[in-house]
């Protein structure tokens, strides 16, 4: 899956390329988080962002034609620089007990920040509630998967490549969901410990015999 096309309807109006206008850029952008995690994506204003961004709501607008827009550069803001942080902590792994230890980290860390962080839960309220941005975090989920494969392949289930990679882009968007589930429960411990344990079975363990065979 691609992104969408150049020119779609959540796409910046414009690109800043001088110093102001990118500063401006990150005002917004940051101003937006804040606010999102304030007082939620359902209750996200453009007037209120401009606002309390100091900028005419008419620059904002310059930049972002809705606010569907904005989320949209919140949505791969985030996930970039979780796919970089799956690198760095991927990229050394020598052997398979290490690439277990590794993949029940991240997913505690990535439980843990979902679950302190609200905006990631308004994050993934938005893209619920738009097609585009669904999209987006599908395509995201592809290259969790794909940049995880890179390093974890060698140590996976053995089994054809392209199985491998269906298994794993599978655990990926399972652990979004759990992530999604994590960011609204009270007391998550339990779930975080059986899905770390599941994920990593189907990661790197043998899959069971059929019933009926030994």
């Amino acid at each position: 899956m691609s992104l969408p096309k150049e020119g779609s309807r959540i796409d910046p109006r414009k690109q800043p390329k001088q110093q102001r206008s990118i500063q401006r850029f990150k005002k917004i952008l940051m101003t937006a988080e804040q606010l999102l995690a304030e007082h939620g994506f359902i209750h996200l204003k453009m007037t209120d962002i401009a606002t309390n961004a100091g900028i005419p709501v008419g620059s904002l607008y310059q930049f972002f034609p809705e606010k569907a827009a904005i989320m949209k550069a919140l949505i791969e803001h985030h996930l970039n620089l979780m796919i970089e942080y799956i690198k760095i902590r991927l990229q050394a792994i020598r052997n398979a007990d290490e690439a277990h230890r590794e993949v029940a980290s991240l997913i505690v860390q990535g439980a843990v920040l979902h679950r302190r962080n609200p905006v990631y839960r308004e994050l993934w309220i938005a893209a619920s509630s738009d097609p585009e941005l669904r999209h987006i975090r599908q395509d995201y989920q592809e290259k969790i998967s794909q940049t995880a494969f890179k390093f974890l392949e060698p140590f996976l289930v053995q089994e054809e490549d392209a199985a491998k990679h269906r298994r794993l882009c599978l655990v990926t968007m399972l652990t979004g969901s759990v992530f999604r589930s994590v960011s609204d429960a009270e007391d998550d411990s339990r779930l975080i410990e059986d899905w770390k344990i599941i994920a990593c079975d189907m990661l790197f363990r043998a899959s069971p015999a059929p019933i009926g065979q030994s």
